[in-house]
């Protein structure tokens, strides 16, 4: 038996609620960032399953917000809405490109700016996790 999420993808939804979508929309319309992963959905989808997903996401999309499924090299299916066709055609190839063709370091850098996070925020989440290159034995601590 199906779990719902993937009863939902299995019948070419999404489990993201109407509204959830309409706010995605929203902030990639008005500018504040310039691409929204709406869902990712692990499903080998037709055609027919992909167009009911991208006219679900017509429906609730606003101008300046271009709605999109794009099928990644790892057999996951992404949607969303993005600002501009550069902004589709940058993320399309960052999921289509080998795992070695770019480095997961800048993989995830590019994911964060076009997902709106600004380079300060960029740079001090990097500067958090860096500086240790082992791990702390919790009974070396204390």
């Amino acid at each position: 038996m199906l779990d719902d999420s993937r009863r939902a993808h299995k019948n070419g939804g999404t489990n993201v609620p109407d509204e959830g979508m309409r706010e995605h929309a929203y902030l990639v319309g008005r500018g504040v960032r310039s691409l929204a992963i709406v869902d990712t959905c692990d499903i080998n989808a037709d055609e027919v399953q992909m167009l009911r997903l991208a006219t679900r996401l017509e429906r609730f999309g606003t101008a300046g917000a271009i709605p999109f499924v794009c099928k990644g090299a790892d057999g996951l299916v992404h949607c969303g809405y993005a600002t501009s066709q550069w902004v589709l055609d940058l993320f399309a190839w960052l999921v289509n490109s080998r795992e070695d063709a770019v480095p997961s370091k800048q993989r995830h850098r590019i994911l964060g700016l076009l997902l709106g996070y600004s380079p300060q925020a960029i740079r001090e989440f990097e500067e958090q996790g860096c500086g240790r290159l082992f791990g702390v034995s919790t009974a070396l601590v204390g």
